[in-house]
């Protein structure tokens, strides 16, 4: 049976949101357009 999986764009916001990664934030909070991170890609 196929595994029902979160779309990129709802987890990630979710991440930025809850804080789970650190360094990771929204840049413009208000039109939750951009986001940075500390870490190093």
């Amino acid at each position: 049976m196929p595994v029902e999986r979160m779309r990129m764009r709802p987890w990630l916001e979710e991440q930025i949101n809850s804080n789970t990664i650190p360094g990771l934030r929204w840049i413009n909070k208000k039109k939750k357009m951009n986001f940075s991170t500390d870490v190093p890609f």
